[in-house]
């Protein structure tokens, strides 16, 4: 006897069920043979399966062959694996080739005469036709491949039958076809000589193939089905999930009646939880949740997490657990940690299992229980194979085995680690970018900034690097070029082997990963990643023997095809413990208690539809799968898995920014208003923390130490930050803080100004006398002071040239550069000189200032006329008028602005600036018995008019005096301690905002 099952996983469970029956009768049983499907076909067939890989360039040589034009393969490697799923879908489902892909003339010439066609398909042939009765350049293009595919269809299997091998479908198609001429149990005898019984048991879609084979066998005595299909929603008849089982229940009698008293329902558990990692910290509580049994009807009040909205909670009830055994009910507080918020953000947990009273709703109303107190125990301890994870979103893996608590003590999980989204997997998509977008200047490889760091940041790398290795790369971050060139990664093995030019990728990635595969081994915690690099190995090995003329970007992609469905086994007993398990392995497996995360519409079921040449209309009317399909098969692996469990947990993320609609999946509303199920509906909060209520930093003697500590001095930009946000002070100038060094890609409103200044510098540098002359000159010559800006621009983004978006800020710099040149010559005129005089460029000036050390640059001290100074400052930002417009009658006025505004954007900060220049130059020699005014160059306001220039106020600097004596009293007073700003505007761009708190 042969059973014959959807999967290994179910294969495993059976023979462990009747090891168990053998146990329990204390006899020997003689295990009969059990096989999956795919595999039962495998053995009937005999010729040898071919590889995607292969199939794919066979597939190309013969469609080069039909279509002289045919695009380079680095583009049909892209939509020609929709060919191939479209002949396994024809030929696992016995449509005739010549029927379905015949040439859409020849079929809008056949007119009426389709009878060899069924009503059905008749219908979605005409509709298909429909659609070229108008022409155009996609339906053309469209047309042109159609009119190829059936010759098509027949070179490429013609084609590998030569080389001895066939697709899985050409395989399938075979087998069914030579049941024509051959008897069911001589071709049974070939493939299973000492068979003579065979099972069929928990399958569900079956294709034409497997439907012909299984009806022989039927016929022939040989066979017996075992579906399963008992529930009373998977029966009912408007259930999609009902949608082939109804019909192989019919055409394939069940050889017994499963479950004929009926099945009890199952408690389901409804969560939502505001976060997709969340569910997973969930998983301690849920699973010590499982250890219990509900006394009463189903119909009583239900614990919840969350008060949703509802009356008074209702009289309580007493849980028990089902062992009788006191459970414990104290679990340690937890965080629900919400994708791409901090965990300060989602301090929420189920409130429901820490004994006492819990509110909450179900279905408008408000309940509460009663749970007993006990000595605490491991959480999650005694659950064993009878409990299920169900994962559809893999991605989430590695965060349920960390969360899985201490006491459940064997874990098996039956998807195996994928490397889609592993460390190795981020290493070589990093690996391959860096390669796709090197550059060669000047005889020298050079590569991008943003993957060579990306390479850097990865925990393999960091991991493997050398010491010297390591002082290479923090140089490499220190210099911060934005190309990096191959020079810099001298004098180490491993980065050597990396960065450089991979000219032939697959022997590039295998001495890479010779190289690599010893540095992993000897980290010991690496041997998931070592597994990875064997698979990326045979990868790149078998793209090497097959000599593709190809593009770098394709063979890349085909190095991710090739290994995308790669995982690496977990080891440990596979019929033990806590079951982990994608949707597709739960097949014909019941357990008694289900937790199924991302229970979302769109995750659960899925949405993808595969691509396809075959329209919508011919696949329904040739009897091929469509979304209908699919729908239905999703269906059925739900309501088949819940139809068994004792306790059912669905939980949902509900968030709804960006791309996700928080929307549960259509199977919980199912449940809800189709069937009446009582769900037990929880909600975990995720409260956000008041961002002003928090604490004020205590300043310490250390602080206080370190402001009077040699080298500690204070300056504009210091004191600004400090009346916007203490806390941003105490950071940056006490603490010496400061942002990471990053690359940048474009300038920033910073280096822009920068690159103004020093051009102006440069300019005006070269001599104290500026004439008409040297200015008309410098207007007329504007290539010269073009490469003036493109050489700051390279200097501040350490490039070797200005490309992209910084070409644009070059051509602004150049603008403002002119205006201002031409500013300074309406100038002259004005005054009636012929030149003026420069008495200073970027002065660096100290002074001490209420105990407290400044230091300061003065962009430009100029004079037009005799007895006047000017003090010039440059600004590319915005300038208020109270920042400049200071006189005696507002001095009073501009400086409250400037320390109690309560929004720091309406803060006349420049103001604060020309009062300190006023400060510097007290005294100077070079403005002493002279006028001192004050002049700001905004760049957007020097188009449009002469920058004025005002008088110092003598009442604002006493103010000024006043207040910033008070302001340093208060930075140096102990008492008062670094608070933070109440203007969280201000928080969004701080560099500090990941370590304050808010």
């Amino acid at each position: 006897m042969c059973f014959i099952f959807p999967n290994k996983r179910a294969v495993g469970f059976f023979l462990k069920y009747l090891g168990d029956l053998s146990a329990a009768q204390r006899r020997p049983i003689i295990a009969p043979a059990c096989i999956t499907i795919n595999d039962f076909f495998a053995r009937l067939g005999g010729l040898r399966p071919a590889d995607r890989m292969a199939a794919m360039l066979t597939l190309y040589d013969c469609y080069k062959a039909l279509k002289p034009d045919a695009e380079p393969l680095d583009e049909f490697i892209f939509w020609g694996g929709v060919i191939l799923s479209d002949f396994a879908e024809v030929d696992k489902y016995l449509v005739e080739p010549g029927h379905i892909f015949k040439n859409v003339a020849e079929y809008r010439q056949l007119q009426d005469s389709l009878d060899y066609l069924t009503a059905e398909q008749e219908e979605a042939l005409r509709h298909f036709l429909g659609q070229f009765r108008d022409s155009g350049e996609y339906k053309e293009r469209f047309r042109r491949i159609w009119d190829i595919l059936l010759p098509l269809y027949h070179s490429f299997n013609e084609a590998l039958a030569a080389e001895g091998m066939a697709t899985e479908g050409a395989i399938y198609r075979s087998i069914a076809k030579s049941l024509d001429s051959v008897a069911v149990v001589d071709l049974l005898e070939e493939g299973f000589p000492d068979t003579e019984r065979f099972v069929f048991v928990g399958l569900n879609a079956l294709n034409e193939c497997e439907k012909r084979v299984m009806r022989r066998m039927r016929d022939a005595g040989v066979a017996e089905f075992c579906w399963d299909f008992s529930s009373e929603e998977i029966k009912d008849g408007a259930n999609r999930a009902s949608f082939f089982l109804s019909r192989n229940v019919a055409e394939f009698p069940q050889a017994f009646v499963p479950d004929p008293d009926g099945l009890p329902r199952p408690v389901v558990n409804v969560v939502s939880v505001p976060s997709s990692v969340g569910q997973t910290k969930l998983l301690p509580i849920i699973l010590d949740r499982c250890r219990y049994s509900i006394l009463g009807s189903s119909a009583a009040p239900h614990p919840t997490i969350d008060c949703v909205d509802g009356p008074p909670a209702i009289e309580p009830r007493v849980l028990r657990p089902s062992n009788g055994v006191p459970a414990p009910l104290s679990m340690p507080d937890s965080t629900i940690p919400a994708d791409g918020r901090s965990s300060s953000e989602t301090a929420a947990t189920l409130g429901m299992l820490r004994g006492g009273t819990v509110s909450g709703a179900n279905g408008g109303v408000e309940r509460s229980e009663t749970v007993e107190e006990e000595e605490p125990t491991a959480a999650g301890q005694g659950i064993g194979i009878n409990t299920a994870i169900v994962l559809p979103d893999e991605g989430l893996l590695m965060n349920v085995l960390n969360s899985v608590p201490e006491g459940v003590e064997d874990v098996n999980v039956t998807m195996g680690y994928p490397i889609k989204g592993s460390e190795f997997q981020a290493l070589m998509d990093d690996i391959a970018a860096m390669q796709q977008n090197l550059r060669e200047r000047n005889g020298q490889v050079q590569f991008y900034h943003k993957y060579v760091w990306g390479i850097f940041s990865n925990g393999i790398i960091r991991d493997c690097l050398s010491e010297d290795g390591k002082q290479i790369v923090g140089k490499i971050r220190k210099d911060a070029r934005y190309f990096i060139g191959r020079d810099a990664f001298r004098g180490d093995a491993l980065l050597e082997l990396i960065f450089r030019p991979a000219e032939d990728i697959p022997q590039y990635l295998k001495e890479l990963l010779i190289g690599i595969a010893p540095l992993l081994k000897e980290q010991g915690h690496m041997q998931m990643e070592l597994d990875f690099a064997m698979f990326y190995y045979k990868a790149a090995n078998r793209l090497e023997g097959m000599h593709l003329e190809i593009q770098p970007r394709t063979m890349w992609r085909l190095l991710g095809q090739l290994t995308a469905r790669a995982s690496v086994p977990f080891k440990g007993e596979p019929l033990k413990g806590l079951q982990i398990m994608g949707p597709l392995e739960t097949r014909a497996l019941d357990f008694d208690n289900l937790i199924i995360l991302s229970c979302n519409e769109g995750m659960f079921p899925r949405r993808a539809v595969a691509p396809s040449f075959i329209p919508a209309e011919l696949r329904k009317g040739f009897g091929l799968p469509t979304y209908e399909y699919q729908d239905s098969v999703w269906a059925y692996y739900f309501y088949r898995l819940i139809q068994r469990a004792s306790n059912v947990w669905l939980l949902f993320d509900s968030r709804t920014e960006l791309s996700r609609s928080g929307e549960e999946s259509r199977y919980i509303r199912q449940l809800q208003m189709l069937y009446d199920f009582d769900l037990r509906r929880y909600v975990v909060k995720a409260p956000l923390q008041d961002a002003a209520a928090a604490a004020d930093i205590e300043k310490t003697d250390g602080d206080l130490g370190a402001m009077q500590a040699d080298g500690f001095s204070l300056s504009v930009s210091a004191l600004q930050n400090y009346l916007s946000c203490p806390a941003k002070f105490y950071y940056s100038k006490v603490k010496g803080l400061k942002a990471a060094d990053e690359v940048s890609e474009a300038l920033d409103a910073g280096m822009l100004g920068t690159v103004l200044h020093e051009t102006m510098q440069t300019l005006y540098g070269a001599d104290k006398i500026i004439s008409k002359a040297y200015l008309e000159k410098l207007l007329s010559d504007e290539p010269y002071l073009r490469g003036l800006v493109a050489s700051g621009i390279k200097e501040k983004l350490k490039t070797d040239e200005v490309e992209g978006r910084n070409l644009i800020f070059e051509e602004v710099i150049v603008k403002y550069v002119l205006q201002i040149l031409k500013t300074d010559l309406a100038r002259l005129k004005k005054a009636g000189k012929e030149s003026f005089r420069v008495l200073g460029l970027e002065l660096e000036r100290w002074k001490t200032i209420g105990g407290f050390r400044f230091k300061g640059y003065i962009d430009r001290l100029d004079s037009f006329e005799d007895g006047t100074v000017r003090i010039v400052d440059y600004k590319t930002g915005k300038v208020l008028d109270t920042d400049v417009k200071i006189s005696d009658d507002n001095a009073s006025s501009v400086v409250d602005s400037l320390f109690e505004a309560k929004e720091n954007s309406k803060r006349p900060k420049i103001a604060l600036q020309l009062y300190l220049y006023d400060e510097y130059l007290e005294g100077d020699p070079l403005i002493k018995g002279k006028k001192i005014v004050n002049c700001i160059y905004q760049t957007s306001n020097i188009f449009v008019s002469m920058p004025e220039e005002v008088e110092r106020s003598r009442q604002f600097c006493q103010l000024m005096r006043e207040r910033v004596a008070g302001m340093l009293d208060e930075i140096r007073d102990k008492s008062v301690p670094w608070s933070r700003t109440k203007d969280i505007k201000t928080c969004e761009f701080c560099d500090f905002k990941t370590i304050c708190g808010r």
